[in-house]
């Protein structure tokens, strides 16, 4: 399976990266929303999950969401922040929401919960 990585801070980027290939997923990575929704648009298979910061510069991953979702509306969607504003209000339908700071574990088992709550 596929996941979309948008996160704007270089070593928590290379973290979730390292985290989600061992456990056999393949990555797409982008250091901000615009760079993953180039990624997106440029890859011809399947996409089943966005994993994206909310708060970056040049997209965030609210509109990275939103906008990935117009062209493949069956990806899920886990976004990820450190600070909770009136912006997660906006949330797209069918999205989560994960904490930072959060266990590798903790990630794992939410991206395999998303994963699996639909047939691809």
């Amino acid at each position: 399976m596929t996941v979309l990585l948008a996160e704007d801070e270089v070593v928590v980027r290379n973290l979730l990266h390292r985290i989600l290939v061992l456990q056999g997923y393949e990555v797409l990575v982008g250091a901000n929303g615009r760079e993953a929704l180039e990624l997106s648009q440029a890859f011809d298979g399947e996409i089943h999950l966005i994993l994206s910061d909310v708060h970056m510069p040049e997209m965030n991953g609210l509109d990275l969401a939103v906008a990935v979702r117009v062209t493949r509306p069956r990806v899920e969607i886990l976004l990820m922040s450190g600070r909770f504003s009136g912006e997660l209000s906006k949330l797209p339908s069918l999205s989560e929401v994960i904490r930072k700071p959060f266990l590798p574990k903790a990630l794992i088992e939410r991206v395999q919960t998303l994963l699996t709550r639909r047939e691809f």
